[in-house]
């Protein structure tokens, strides 16, 4: 077996976890039942194993000559108990992930960790999902709770908030401990998301404030996976990197910032089309040329220079006489000549299907073909950044 990016290993009961990463367009490859044999090469960033097969059968994982760090580890299992995370914890798993999680969470939760891969440096947010009150000065109301970490979370409503907003966070006795837990905070960033049964939903960024000692403790110990039930939980740290002063190491770090430490986990299409640029100075609607489109961005040339960081907003054509698809991003890469990189920010339904619309019509870049999920041994196309 080659060394895939990511290796699932089950007994056929991660096939929702197969079909996230099929649908991602990541590297993976899953193993299942008597294929798995007594030992196979560890993959480079990430492995997913059943919980019955995690603490029944494992096979013995060795990390091929010239790797750079052992995978990141996330168990899926129905089961959660202090004994048994213990033993995952001793058996050098990294997270622990409830395999009735919904599919956005994982979503977003995979993304986070390849994105990042094994020598993430930013706080990781769990996608804890789940339902969460709130107060604010002038109303009460029910929503969701998107992720969660140590200082803050990201919640969406059906209200909007203005910035600076100050809003208190009640977290289920699900999740608190066993009591509801208060956390107040401040609206730091508020994003429309999407429409959901005719009206807006609202995903809106807290940043906790003035908690007491008692509280803080709490909020680490549900961030350090103390508390049963939560439906993502860190176990341990990431894996080291094996000699980080080795050549290898080095390559790892020229290929990451390449990518501009946002490794793209979107499949890309060959995207020839014109493109407009508009709020962002001189380009006014002259038109660019694009060169690979994903869900998560595009690439254009015949820029003029932008900063990153610039907010604009993109029109993006399909076939003739199509109304264009009109999105905001943040120029995520200058590359120069004019050539740039630009993220979309969060797509709500209706912008994502008309994303989906314009990939359809388009070649794969490279024209890898993605086989079908069912498959039970599966490699996934590999990606390569923008």
């Amino acid at each position: 077996m080659n060394q895939p990016s990511i290796l699932v290993l089950d007994d056929g009961e991660l096939g929702h976890v197969h079909r996230v990463l099929w649908e991602l367009g990541m590297d993976a490859v899953r193993v299942q039942g008597d294929q798995i044999g007594r030992s196979v090469p560890a993959p480079r960033d990430l492995l997913i194993s059943a919980g019955r097969r995690t603490l029944g059968a494992m096979p013995d994982l060795y990390v091929p000559e010239g790797a750079v760090h052992p995978p990141q580890w996330i168990c899926v299992h129905n089961q959660d108990y202090l004994p048994m995370r213990q033993r995952l914890r001793d058996m050098g798993v990294h997270y622990l992930v409830q395999s009735g999680v919904d599919e956005e969470s994982l979503r977003r939760f995979l993304i986070q960790l390849l994105r990042s891969g094994a020598d993430q440096r930013g706080e990781l947010r769990l996608p804890l999902g789940g339902e969460i009150r709130y107060r604010t000065e002038g109303s009460m109301g029910l929503g969701g709770l998107v992720e969660f970490s140590a200082d803050g979370c990201r919640i969406h409503t059906r209200e909007a908030f203005e910035p600076n907003a100050r809003i208190v966070v009640v977290l289920p006795p699900s999740l608190g401990g066993g009591n509801e837990l208060e956390l107040p905070g401040i609206a730091v960033r508020e994003v429309e998301r999407a429409r959901d049964g005719g009206e807006d939903l609202y995903e809106t960024a807290i940043q906790f404030e003035a908690l007491d000692e008692a509280t803080l403790e709490r909020v680490r110990s549900i961030y350090r996976g103390e508390r049963i039930g939560s439906r993502i939980t860190p176990l341990a740290g990431p894996p080291e990197e094996v000699d980080a002063g080795s050549p290898e190491e080095a390559d790892r770090e020229e290929e990451l910032e390449e990518a501009s430490g946002d490794r793209r986990v979107e499949a890309r299409h060959a995207y020839d089309r014109p493109v407009q640029l508009l709020g962002c100075g001189p380009v006014g609607g002259d038109p660019v040329l694009g060169c690979d489109l994903s869900l998560s961005g595009v690439r254009l040339t015949g820029c003029p220079d932008l900063e990153v960081g610039t907010q604009v907003t993109v029109a993006l054509y399909g076939a003739a006489r199509e109304e264009p698809v009109v999105l905001d991003a943040t120029v995520s890469r200058s590359i120069g000549d004019g050539e740039v990189g630009l993220a979309f920010a969060l797509l709500p339904a209706d912008r994502r299907q008309s994303i989906e619309k314009l990939l359809r019509a388009q070649p794969l870049v490279d024209e890898l073909q993605q086989p079908s999920p069912e498959a039970g041994r599966t490699i996934v196309a590999e990606l390569f950044p923008a």
